[in-house]
């Protein structure tokens, strides 16, 4: 007690001192959350999809375009190819230039003489295959395609859609959220650090259910395979509509059971559709030696990670565009199109 009041009677002495460093803290971190070094990107509300971030936004490594897409802006009058994916495939953590979207358009300029095509990331971070889905209807209802890459994830298995009668609710909450980053953005900083939440973490169920199988079961693949496939059938059909291929992407370093799962029940898909087809990128292609799932996993993480994340670096991210680019070439995916020309 004696320490505690003594502690006591120092802060009040030196109230004014901690006053004045706690003024200079925030002024500083304000000013530094504002600044491109370490400004946090801004969502804004969407009628649909609660809270995406908001086009032309520009941060240290990221950029958001006109069209809420990553990286630069697409010329909607040339040849477009249009992902749709999660945070891994909207590429957190790293610089426009060397994300596997970015890659995978510079080897068809490069490769195939496809000098006109544009791969367009409109993957999202917190999205699973439903906001996949909207995202990826919005671009078709609007716009000409030549193909659309779909990343397929057992870990997106608990993204789910807002409840319809919630929607109002929730995205007026991003709005008001937003109102107040408009004054200080210390704050909700803060306090997001404090929760240990995203900022759309709640409305899309990421925290999951402690109960369920694990991702690596094949009951997690046929959970999601039963929660999730609706939405793929959906962009199965905007495809065919289109006369427009669609490619599902497993991502599966590890060669998880559930991941097979989900590559089985796609797979029938694409035998019965002549627009679909199913690229499953496991251990092989990651170059990773056999052994137990951990010992895999170990080994992805120390290669194709961020370290400080589980989000994937350079790396993985040139393994993914290569593989994709081998794929479209063998499967001879972009020579229907007339609008693709070679230089």
């Amino acid at each position: 007690m004696l320490a505690l009041g003594e502690v006591a009677r120092y802060l009040y002495r030196h109230k004014l001192d901690i006053f004045c460093v706690l003024v200079i803290v925030v002024m500083a971190a304000e000013a530094h959350l504002r600044l491109p070094w370490g400004r946090q990107m801004e969502y804004q509300p969407d009628p649909e999809l609660v809270g995406v971030l908001r086009p032309g936004q520009t941060s240290l490594k990221e950029h958001i375009n006109s069209d809420g897409h990553r990286g630069k802006e697409t010329d909607w009058t040339k040849p477009a190819i249009v992902a749709v994916g999660d945070s891994q495939g909207w590429g957190t953590g790293l610089p426009d230039d060397v994300i596997w979207t970015a890659r995978l358009e510079s080897l068809l300029h490069r490769r195939l003489g496809l000098n006109d095509v544009q791969v367009v990331n409109a993957s999202h971070p917190g999205h699973g295959p439903y906001h996949q889905y909207v995202r990826l209807r919005r671009v078709l209802e609007a716009h000409k395609i030549e193909a659309a890459l779909v990343r397929v994830s057992i870990e997106d298995r608990n993204f789910a859609p807002p409840p319809p009668d919630e929607l109002p609710a929730l995205a007026a909450a991003v709005a008001s959220r937003q109102t107040v980053r408009a004054v200080t953005k210390f704050a909700p900083f803060l306090l997001h650090r404090i929760a240990g939440e995203g900022p759309l973490f709640n409305f899309f169920g990421k925290a999951g259910n402690p109960q369920a199988p694990t991702a690596r079961s094949p009951q997690s693949g046929e959970l999601m395979w039963s929660r999730q496939h609706g939405w793929w059938d959906r962009m199965i059909e905007l495809c065919a509509d289109r006369s427009t291929p669609i490619v599902f992407v497993i991502h599966d370093p590890t060669d998880l059971p559930s991941n097979a799962v989900l590559e089985r029940h796609l797979s029938a898909l694409a035998a019965e559709r002549k627009n679909v087809r199913v690229l499953r990128l496991g251990s092989a292609v990651w170059k990773l030696e056999a052994g137990s799932g951990e010992q895999m996993a170990r080994q992805y993480r120390l290669r194709y990670t961020l370290q400080h994340d589980p989000h994937g670096n350079k790396a993985h991210h040139e393994v993914v565009a290569r593989s994709i680019f081998q794929f479209l070439r063998q499967n001879d995916l972009l020579a229907a199109s007339s609008r693709l020309t070679r230089r």
